[in-house]
């Protein structure tokens, strides 16, 4: 994908911007709490007369026992001056009080009788809660906002529900930022084209709020009417024109009157309508919707919205009324914090009852989300509160370490909140909508970075229990000649060992296979069982048992019960259970050795075991075919080796040639190529192609396999009823062929696995399509032959392997890989391999 393209994605975009704005909001907030609280010296002031009838600043309500009566300002006092500076309203006063930090002296001048005295205040510093609650609600409205736009970018009540917090969130970073800033610092100068788009944000933010509610209902229900949305905007792109230029005109006139009324407050009647009219829409709507399924969650939205909508109101109307009570005790602005249940219980409806048009996938996430929200709001209110119950214990002194320290212990135990509650949800709400396909083959991908017997079982039975979604579960491992018991959920008559030991079940099996019959166990053949295993598995009913093989022995039994849906075992899911009962089998075993490792077995003991567990996984014989012959081995350079090669047999006549090499060497690379041929088997179908193969595997690989690993391959598809061949190559090295005594390197084009996300792989793929003849051959070979070096440091290279080719093209495959092998071996000499050895012959008969 081009950069350019990247910010045209919508869901690019999306996360982008919200990242950004929250980002935002988050310093805005930060900014209220610690850097813009208020100054305090707990008592009132007034602009008017006092007793005498004297005009200017009076000194009232002063609290008992605060710092204006500890500093002996009383009742009636008159202010004069601040540090000596003179005040002349209110405003100014508390500006210059502001400028002091937490606990410096205010030097007052006031007056009293007649007389001028001069009293040091101590200042306090009170935080702005009626703004931190107002963000707070804004900040959760995004988040929620988020993850209901994320399910579904296009829809309109989505974007509408979103952009309510987004725009939010913007408008109130200018009161946390500039105001305060120029506020602190009058000199400072803002260019006039700064407020502009606060201006057009504050507006629309309205705007937008009116207009998701009326498209919140269908079409004919509450509120909603063909041109109400028109004109919605047209007033709200009025009182932008209308803000704009009287912030114009008050600019140019030095701060003085501009065409009438400010325009903060015409913005505050704006919202006022605005919030009144999301009121209004839920009551309609749930009266006409009473008796209707929407009914049950409109009536608690509504009242949900009716309490935070109070709370809003009150604190307008008894705040002016109660300035001291408020003032001196502004954490009845918390209050408040209950408008941040409004998107919050629209996060829950949308959950339980699908109000707006989000997609299954989604419901978890709102509901993980809606959860951290509710905890982050927590995590404020627990700051505060904890901070002054440690400060008032410890002193004023200590108030900003304790901040700090509060800040940084909630945010840890906010993580470990969080991660708690997810768990929980998880347990109850199970992602049943995705297929087994894709969940076991994620699975497989995880399962190669789980370390421990006990760790991989674990998993083992949370994916089946969680994901797969099954009633019951056992999983039996050999011990000895024996099955013991591993792991089970769900299972009434737990049986810690079966009755079959592994040298009776093992022969009954493969002569089960050699019948043709699946490789998975049913209650159709459960001949293989003797003693009262079957009977076990009937009453317990278990509809599927998956033997564990590692190097063509048994090494366990997993038992499956019914699916939660009651749906039956399709034979997709039996393919996609049986190769990741192949991982957990392989799993099981490199954890087993890993046990073994750690006490202290030899090391060397452990690696051929790992090196016979990956021979197991190669092909220990080769398909029997009239017209084609095919032969191949894999020499690792230590004991495990990065090179992979398969066969994979379609039907009589298709079949899949693949060879591969991962970038790097030892378990790690081997690991990858287990889960390489994992997909790969279940990739290949006789319906594609090797490059359609090949994209496929790139694209389900590409995000797991890391930075600094990629996968070169081969997969030619050879077809005999179509007398074809194609041949498909990402990276690797060229295929040898002969054909009418000619021989040839073909190198069609490709990049490796893993490079690419997909865009450029699919690009630069190419498949070649060549008619089979008789008496053709070919060669797939990794780099360690062509680049196999002597002690001279000579490389056999492409000529050498050509002319070794054409020398015994006449022989069988089996012959013509041991010449190649033998030649390999006198080149070398004694010189140690550095590079695995991978060659595969395919003869066309004549």
């Amino acid at each position: 994908m081009r950069i350019s393209n990247i910010f045209f994605d919508r869901k690019f975009a999306i996360n982008f911007f919200t990242t950004i704005v929250m980002l935002i909001g988050l310093l805005s907030t930060y900014q209220i709490i610690f850097i813009n609280s208020t100054s305090n010296d707990e008592c009132l002031w007034y602009a008017g007369k006092n007793s005498r009838g004297e005009w200017g600043i009076v000194i009232r309500d002063v609290l008992p026992g605060g710092a204006a009566d500890l500093a002996g300002i009383k009742n009636d006092d008159m202010l004069l001056a601040i540090n000596g500076k003179m005040v002349n309203n209110a405003f100014d006063a508390q500006k210059i009080l502001d400028k002091l930090d937490y606990g410096e002296l205010a030097e007052y001048t006031i007056d009293r009788n007649g007389k001028q005295l001069t009293v040091n205040v101590r200042v306090k510093k009170v935080l702005n809660y009626l703004d931190l609650s107002y963000n707070i609600f804004l900040l959760v409205w995004l988040a929620v906002g988020y993850l209901v736009l994320i399910s579904n970018p296009t829809g309109i009540v989505n974007v509408l529900f979103y952009l309510i917090g987004f725009l939010g969130v913007l408008s109130t970073t200018r009161g946390a930022f500039i105001d305060r800033f120029v506020y602190l610092n009058p000199k400072f100068e803002v260019p006039e084209w700064y407020f502009y788009p606060w201006i057009v944000i504050n507006s629309f933010s309205a705007g937008v709020f009116i207009h998701f509610f009326l498209r919140f209902f269908k079409k004919g229900d509450g509120l909603y009417q063909r041109y109400e949305v028109y004109v919605n905007y047209a007033i709200v792109i009025m009182v932008s024109i209308y803000a704009i230029i009287d912030t114009h005109l008050r600019i140019i006139a030095g701060g003085g009157n501009g065409t009438g009324v400010q325009p903060d407050l015409v913005f505050t009647i704006l919202h006022m309508i605005a919030y009144n009219f999301g009121l209004i829409s839920l009551i309609v709507g749930t009266i006409r919707q009473w008796r209707s399924p929407e009914g049950v969650p409109l009536r608690w939205l509504t009242g949900i919205y009716i309490l935070g909508f109070s709370a809003m109101v009150g604190v307008a109307f008894f705040a002016p009324r109660n300035n001291l009570i408020f003032y001196n005790n502004p954490e009845f602005y918390l209050v408040l914090l209950t408008l941040s249940l409004i998107p919050i219980s629209f996060a829950y409806a949308i959950f339980r009852y699908q109000l707006m048009d989000v997609s299954i996938v989604v419901k978890n996430t709102i509901l993980y989300g809606t959860v951290t929200v509710m905890v982050g709001v927590l995590y404020f209110v627990a700051i505060y509160v904890v901070g002054q119950m440690i400060g008032n214990a410890f002193g004023a002194e200590y108030r900003n370490f304790v901040a700090l320290l509060s800040f940084v212990i909630f945010a840890l135990a906010f993580k470990n909140t969080i991660e708690r509650l997810q768990d929980l949800i998880t347990r109850r709400f199970f992602p049943d909508q995705y297929s087994n396909t894709q969940i076991l083959m994620g699975y497989s991908e995880e399962l190669a970075n789980i370390v421990g017997m006990e760790n991989i079982l674990k998993s083992v039975s949370r994916t089946f229990k969680d994901l797969i979604l099954v009633k019951k579960f056992a999983l039996y491992l050999s011990e000895g000649d024996t099955f013991t018991l591993a792991a089970d959920f769900g299972v009434t008559d737990r049986r810690e060992k079966p009755d079959s030991s592994i040298s009776e079940l093992e022969p009954r099996y493969n002569f089960f296979l050699e019948e043709g019959k699946d490789k998975v166990i049913t209650q159709k053949s459960l001949e293989v069982f003797i003693g009262g295993d079957a009977s076990w598995v009937t009453s317990e009913n278990f509809p599927l048992i998956i033997p564990l093989k590692v190097n063509r022995k048994i090494t366990g039994l997993m038992f499956l019960g019914e699916k939660l849906n009651g749906r039956p075992y399709a034979q997709k899911d039996i393919d996609s259970i049986s190769s990741a009962a192949s991982q957990i089998a392989v799993s099981l075993e490199n954890a087993r050795l890993y046990e073994e490792e750690t006490k202290k077995v030899q090391l060397e003991r452990d690696l051929n075991v790992a090196r016979e567990i990956q021979e197991s996984l190669l092909p220990g014989s080769f398909p029997i075919n009239e017209n084609i012959e095919i032969y191949g081995r894999m020499v690792p350079a230590s004991h495990i080796g990065g090179d992979y090669f398969d066969v994979i047999k379609v039907s009589d006549s298709q079949f899949f040639l693949v060879i591969g090499d991962v970038s790097g060497k030892g378990l790690p690379a081997a690991i990858h190529m287990t889960r390489v041929q994992a997909m790969l088997r279940m990739l290949c179908t006789n319906d594609r192609t090797p490059s359609v193969i090949l994209k496929e595997l790139n694209r389900q690989i590409y995000s797991s396999l890391g930075k600094n690993w990629f996968i070169t391959m081969t997969l030619i598809g050879l077809d005999t009823d179509k007398n074809c061949i194609c041949i498909c190559r990402a990276g690797h090295t060229p295929v040898l062929i002969s054909q009418n005594g000619r021989t040839d390197f073909l190198q069609p084009r490709g990049l490796a696995v893993g490079l690419d996300k997909g865009d450029l792989f699919d690009l630069h793929l190419e498949e070649l399509k060549l008619e089979l003849q008789p008496g053709m051959s070919m060669l797939l070979f990794s780099d360690g032959v062509t680049e196999m070096m002597n002690p001279e440091n000579e490389l056999f290279g492409d000529e050498r392997l050509k002319a070794v080719f054409n020398e015994f093209n006449g022989s069988s495959a089996p012959e013509m890989y041991e010449k190649l092998s033998e030649q390999l071996s006198n080149f070398r000499r004694d010189r140690e391999a550095y590079d695995d050895e991978t060659a595969l012959f395919v003869k066309i008969k004549a």
